[in-house]
């Protein structure tokens, strides 16, 4: 997947959304502003990440796509490689949260 992070916006992939894994799918500021923090300002354009990043759903592969300035938009290409069908993973998140139901009276 292709995309660019900007600090305004946070990140916006250039591909179709339908073909993203849905785990991943995610756009605007959060995730892509911490990749951007932690990862892709140290990385020089043109260059991998030299880590696998252990994401909570997923294994990343980030390269910093050549012409980025990290001072403005960052270009990024991403290999994502899930732990497990994000379905299953979902479930499990789920039994994690605790709810309650409150009736009405």
């Amino acid at each position: 997947m292709s995309g660019t992070i900007e600090e305004k916006t946070g990140l916006k992939w250039k591909t179709d959304t339908k073909k993203i894994p849905q785990a991943m799918a995610f756009q605007g500021p959060g995730m892509g502003m911490m990749w951007r923090k932690k990862y892709l300002e140290n990385t020089q354009p043109g260059s991998l990440v030299p880590e696998l990043i252990d994401d909570r759903m997923a294994y990343l592969i980030l390269y910093h796509e050549k012409g980025s300035n990290p001072r403005g938009p960052i270009s990024l290409k991403a290999v994502v490689i899930p732990r497990k069908p994000f379905g299953e993973w979902i479930r499990e998140q789920q039994t994690k949260v605790k709810a309650e139901r409150f009736a009405k009276g």
